[in-house]
């Protein structure tokens, strides 16, 4: 799995993952998408979430210091600006 990008300030930044890399393990298994996503649904419940990570020829272990769990984003209406989407959406007759 290729980390393609670190964003500044996240539990990977402050744990020195560097972007351009490759995921090789998490918590000491092989590094997959639903790996991925079950070790960080369980920071939730106090699991922890280290990966492994191979830049060319060198191999160098992180843990996160992350207890989030998984999130996804949700789009909401800000009610003080125009509403643009439903006239899009709104079928022609």
């Amino acid at each position: 799995m290729a980390i393609l990008d670190v964003v500044p300030g996240s539990a990977a930044d402050k744990a020195g993952v560097p972007p351009g890399t490759r995921l090789a393990a998490i918590n000491g298994r092989k590094a997959n998408g639903d790996r991925l996503r079950t070790a960080v649904a369980e920071t939730a419940r106090g699991g922890k979430l280290e990966f492994l990570v191979e830049n060319a020829e060198s191999y160098t272990t992180h843990s996160l210091d992350y207890r989030g769990g998984l999130r996804y984003a949700r789009l909401e209406r800000d009610e003080s600006r125009p509403d643009l989407l439903t006239p899009i959406f709104t079928a022609r007759r």
